[in-house]
């Protein structure tokens, strides 16, 4: 799973373009109701710091999916605390269009000073507007051991930027 983050981050860098999961920085938090805790950013599609690579694939046999079938969405993002809030890291996560209405996302936050999340799961496909929930499924350093979820809000598909928030379950 690092080796494909590692590629995913090489290939992100290396676009340069704007374009939503690894994050450089410390991030403000605030404690869940669950005894969790929450970690809310914004991801600035306008920054020239992230980018994108849409790899489009041909699917050769079909049988009752969709023509995006295996299209493959690689981006990465500069966060901030806010829409034209401080930075507070990056983001890099990429996912793959089953073809079925999902999308298989994987990706890495990396906090500062903190550690490491994961992120790997199944999300509807969407265009526009929609919110989207992805699992949390492990971490490193503080985050050893670590469970919830990232969940997003995206306005439109030409609007600045996705309003996210990770949830931490202790």
């Amino acid at each position: 799973m690092l080796s494909r983050s590692l590629v995913v981050c090489t290939l992100a860098a290396a676009l340069g373009a704007a374009a939503t999961v690894t994050v450089f920085a410390l991030a403000p938090t605030g404690r869940a109701q669950s005894g969790g805790e929450l970690i809310p950013y914004f991801e600035d599609l306008t920054s020239k710091r992230g980018g994108f690579a849409v790899l489009d694939v041909k699917v050769k046999e079909k049988g009752h999916v969709g023509a995006n079938a295996g299209s493959t969405v690689i981006f990465s993002s500069i966060l901030r605390t806010e829409r034209r809030g401080p930075v507070i890291g990056r983001d890099v996560v990429r996912c793959t269009t089953s073809g079925f209405g999902y999308d298989f996302c994987r990706g890495a936050i990396l906090i500062t000073g903190r550690g490491t999340l994961i992120i790997d799961g199944l999300a509807p496909s969407a265009g526009g507007a929609h919110v989207r929930t992805l699992p949390i499924v492990g971490g490193t350093y503080e985050f050893v051991g670590a469970r919830g979820y990232v969940q997003s809000a995206k306005e439109s598909d030409s609007g600045p930027g996705i309003h996210s928030t990770i949830h931490l379950v202790k």
